[in-house]
């Protein structure tokens, strides 16, 4: 399968998904999708969701190697007690589109 590149990121050509607004979703091929999963773990893991995951909230740092981080964690919310979701009067926040 061909690979695409958007800006310094490479995405496999094919569309997997279609967002809001026109967005469309690529299979990615990279540590950075790794990484970006290896984060929502990690937050989930501590019961906190986070509420505006969008490209522009991955800084992608390189060094020896690359390294991905989640940003932007100040509408993130916490789940309190036994709960699994924010509830059915949860608002939707983070950026349109996204």
């Amino acid at each position: 399968m061909e690979r695409k590149s958007i800006g310094k990121l490479f995405v496999l050509s094919k569309a997997i998904a279609k967002g809001s607004n026109g967005t469309v979703v690529f299979k990615g091929t990279m540590k950075v999708v790794r990484d970006i999963v290896a984060g929502l773990v990690h937050l989930h893991e501590l019961r906190i969701i986070p509420r505006d995951l969008k490209p522009h909230n991955v800084m992608i740092a390189k060094g020896k190697g690359l390294c991905v981080k989640l940003l932007e964690m100040g509408i993130s919310k916490p789940l309190v007690g036994d709960a699994s979701s924010l509830g059915p009067h949860a608002t939707g926040l983070g950026s349109s589109g996204w």
